[in-house]
């Protein structure tokens, strides 16, 4: 399960590192400091590859998301081939 979370965090966001104590060092501060504006970057992706970790995991059917890179870096990859990802007005229209 954990490399399916990794491979959909470094096709999401590659120049993020996926552990916390990675992405820290990569900015200078403690992997202790939490509460630092830097954070919120890493903490966005750790969300983002959570919610796509979860549709991916179970076998859901179309992943709803007005968030472009989805789109454009989920569907460049050859691993992620049979994702569908739609923007909700046209999740919508799946109804």
């Amino acid at each position: 399960m954990t490399a399916r979370e990794r491979l959909i965090h470094e096709t999401l966001f590659p120049t993020i590192p996926f552990a916390w104590s990675d992405f820290a060092a990569s900015v200078g501060v403690s992997s202790e400091t939490i509460k630092i504006p830097e954070a919120k970057r890493w903490r966005n992706a750790f969300c983002d590859r959570q919610m796509f970790w979860a549709h991916d995991h179970n076998s859901r059917d179309v992943f709803v998301t007005s968030d472009e890179n989805f789109r454009k870096r989920l569907g460049q990859s050859q691993e992620f081939s049979n994702a569908r990802i739609a923007a909700p007005d046209h999740a919508v229209k799946l109804l």
